[in-house]
C-alpha cells in the first residue's frame, strides 16, 4: 500500500491521544506540526495506518476523531474535548503493574463487600480503599465491586462530579475516598 494515504496518530509520555491527521507525506507533515503547533514537543510516540485511497484515509481519520476525541484536534471532535488547558486531565496508575491507565482500558473500583467491617471492641472499621486497575490485570470486576470507567473520569471536573456522586451512598464513609481524590487532583496535569 501507497504511503499517500496514510493516518497518523500522535501520544504524549502517558499514551494520551494528541492528534489524528492523513498526509501524502508523513514525514514532511509531522516536521511541520513540529514547526506550527505547540503540542508538539509533547509527541513522543506515533502510529501510522496506510490505506489504498484517500478517501478511505479520509474516512478513518474523521471516525478516529468523533471516538477517540484527541486532545488538539479541532475539526469534528464534537462536544467538549476530553480537556483543556484550562482544565487539567486526571492521570491513572494500575494499582498492580504500575502502569498508565490509557482511556477506555481500565476503572477505579472499590470493594465495597468489606466496607463497614469492624475490626475490634472500640467500634474502629477497616477503611476500605479504592483502586485505578487495568481491566487486563483484573479483567473479572465482580457485581461486589462498585466501579467507574477511568474514561469517564478524564478531567479535574469529572472527578469532583464523581465524588460529589459518591458521597451521596451511605457506604462510602467506610472507603478513603478523600484520600483517593485528593491524590488524583494532585497528581492531574496543570
Amino acid at each position: 500500500m501507497s504511503t499517500n494515504n496514510t493516518l497518523y496518530r500522535f501520544f504524549d509520555n502517558v499514551d494520551r491521544l494528541l492528534y489524528v491527521g492523513i498526509s501524502g507525506n508523513p514525514g514532511r507533515r509531522f516536521n511541520e506540526h513540529g514547526k506550527e503547533k505547540g503540542w508538539s514537543q509533547e509527541v513522543v510516540r506515533s502510529t501510522m495506518q496506510h490505506f489504498s485511497t484517500r478517501e478511505e484515509a479520509a474516512a478513518a481519520e474523521v471516525a478516529a476523531i468523533l471516538t477517540e476525541r484527541p486532545l488538539h484536534n479541532v475539526t469534528h471532535n464534537q462536544g467538549k474535548p476530553l480537556a483543556t488547558p484550562r482544565t487539567p486531565r486526571v492521570r491513572f496508575v494500575c494499582d498492580i503493574c504500575q502502569t498508565p491507565i490509557v482511556g477506555a482500558s481500565g476503572y477505579v473500583q472499590v470493594d465495597i463487600r468489606t466496607a463497614g467491617r469492624y475490626e475490634d471492641d472500640d467500634n474502629d472499621f477497616d477503611i476500605v480503599k479504592w483502586q485505578t486497575l487495568h481491566r487486563a490485570c483484573d479483567p473479572n470486576v465482580s457485581s461486589s465491586h462498585y466501579w467507574w470507567a477511568t474514561d469517564r473520569l478524564t478531567t479535574t471536573d469529572d472527578l469532583i462530579r464523581f465524588e460529589d456522586h459518591m458521597v451521596e451512598k451511605s457506604w462510602v464513609e467506610w472507603t478513603d475516598l478523600d484520600e483517593f481524590v485528593e491524590g488524583l487532583m494532585h497528581r492531574a496535569e496543570r
